[in-house]
């Protein structure tokens, strides 16, 4: 009774490990989505999904060729796979951005190196959803008998995993992310650790939790593509970073520079100093300019651009503007004396 109450026990840890390590696989696949849009573009979304499919389809064929001897060191090999996810989440995506591994993608085709370090990119990421696929995998091998209840716990936590990761885009940057969810399956593997390999697995998932804590306290620098709007507006003389907001909107932040400015189509009938500005980036891509109008102010830049002809042929009562931005429409209405401003 009491070995069969342990079975069970053990069986129940089992099942919410799967589900720990599907989350956490799911929301660092997501992660990776929001990573390469930061530092590359949205449309490296689809090659993170391949790198993911290449981690579950290789380690199907290793545990085809290797089963026999796989299964036969099922209780080390479990929870260590669990605990090298964890921890290659947490170191990889760190290394992708050493000088070795940063790629251009606007220089592939022009420069050869950039076809080494994108496939050494691609390969560093590999590495945590080969491992956690490989624990995965194993467990549906073994449990055959019980696949679906396992599958079933592997698809939940795959549901929470992405909505994890969407609130963890609001409370931490970037950089942050990652070491918080590869805590996530390291948890897994130590619930599944038993007496035999103790020694060796609870000194090794130790060692993997102390890398996250120090990738989580030692962000690293995202540097995005040098061809990305916001590496330009870093190269302005004094330019800084004076705010910085993570969502899973994008990441959101505001650029300083005393010679940035914009004046879009502005006329050459303007005879003032264009004032410099803020300006908001999302992802990296330019966003906005925010504007420093002020009921003070005599004079409005737009009304020496196309944009004042609405307030040429009379005064509004309202005005419906679109992707309203830093808000240098909104005070151009407001100068125009606009009563009602409707923003989408």
């Amino acid at each position: 009774m009491f070995e069969q109450h342990k079975s069970n026990f053990f069986q129940f840890k089992l099942v919410l490990a799967i589900s720990i390590l599907s989350a956490a696989i799911v929301s660092y696949e997501i992660q990776l989505m929001h990573f390469f849009t930061i530092v590359q573009w949205h449309h490296f979304a689809s090659m993170v999904i391949s790198i993911a499919l290449l981690g579950f389809g290789a380690s199907g064929t290793v545990i085809s060729i290797f089963r026999k001897w796989m299964l036969q060191r099922i209780d080390f090999l479990l929870p260590f796979l669990m605990i090298s996810s964890g921890l290659l989440m947490t170191v990889v995506i760190r290394a992708s951005r050493y000088n070795i591994f940063i790629f251009d993608s606007y220089t592939l085709f022009v420069d050869s190196s950039q076809f080494s370090r994108l496939l050494g990119t691609y390969f560093l990421l590999f590495l945590p959803f080969f491992t956690g696929a490989l624990a995965i995998g194993l467990i549906f091998v073994n449990k055959v008998s019980s696949i679906g209840t396992f599958y079933f716990s592997d698809l939940l936590g795959s549901g929470v995993g992405g909505g994890l990761v969407i609130f963890l885009f609001w409370q931490f940057s970037p950089q942050q992310i990652s070491p918080i969810i590869a805590l996530l399956p390291i948890l897994a593997g130590v619930l599944i650790i038993n007496k035999k390999t103790r020694l060796y697995l609870v000194s090794y998932s130790l060692l993997s939790l102390s890398m996250v804590i120090y990738h989580f306290n030692k962000p690293f620098d995202l540097l995005p593509s040098q061809f990305k709007s916001i590496s330009y507006a870093l190269n302005l003389p004094e330019a800084k970073v004076d705010q910085q907001i993570s969502s899973p909107y994008g990441f959101v932040q505001v650029v300083s520079s005393p010679v940035q400015r914009y004046a879009p189509g502005l006329s050459l009938t303007y005879a003032e100093n264009v004032p410099s500005s803020d300006v908001i980036f999302n992802n990296g891509e330019w966003y906005a300019s925010i504007s420093l109008w002020s009921k003070k102010d005599t004079s409005h830049i737009l009304n020496y651009t196309t944009m004042a002809l609405p307030y040429v042929f009379g005064v509004p009562k309202s005005v419906l503007l679109f992707n309203a931005g830093g808000g240098l429409e909104i005070s151009h209405a407001l100068f125009n004396q606009s009563r009602t401003n409707n923003c989408h």
